[in-house]
């Protein structure tokens, strides 16, 4: 699972570049965020996945992101996969989730919201098929009917011939464009 984390970070990365000059009042395709809450929402997820690989742990209550520039979200972003090499255990709240299971999560994370960010600052595009077939393949097993509306919107329609991004996508409540 490391290898889609690192795709999931290529894909947040070339994401990220956008958001240097947009407006941080930009609307995002998550209801209610702007530019500059969803950056803020995955610094949150870059500390806590960060501390999964380093200290084996997340706890459940949450201390506030570092508020990394763009640039900081970057680098962090950039260091987890290596970081996850060879983790062996990891706790959240205390009880043992399957490394497997947080890089996931981790990398649905990061790389929807890559596409969630892309979106805002205006650039229209396909997540990779390789990475999306990864994602999709593990999607509905970590998002279920719980988690929907609060972590996630209800899934969208999309049309019989819609690629595997865009199914991805569509499962997460987002709009393929």
């Amino acid at each position: 699972m490391v290898w889609v984390l690192g795709r999931s970070v290529d894909y947040l990365l070339g994401a990220l570049r956008f958001a240097r000059g947009a407006a941080p009042s930009s609307p995002t395709p998550c209801a209610g965020w702007d530019l500059r809450t969803l950056l803020g929402h995955l610094d949150d997820s870059l500390d806590a996945l960060a501390e999964a690989a380093g200290r084996g742990r997340v706890a459940l209550e949450a201390e506030p992101g570092s508020g990394s520039s763009v640039d900081g979200l970057r680098e962090r972003a950039r260091a987890l996969p290596p970081a996850w090499s060879g983790v062996s255990e990891v706790t959240i709240g205390g009880v043992p989730v399957e490394p497997d299971v947080v890089l996931a999560a981790g990398s649905i994370e990061l790389a929807v919201h890559g596409w969630d960010v892309a979106t805002a600052c205006g650039v229209r595009g396909a997540m990779p098929d390789d990475l999306a077939l990864a994602l999709w393949q593990v999607a509905p097993t970590l998002v279920t009917k719980a988690d929907r509306p609060w972590r996630f919107a209800e899934p969208v329609p999309v049309s019989a011939g819609s690629g595997t991004g865009d199914r991805l996508l569509a499962f997460l409540g987002r709009v393929p464009l």
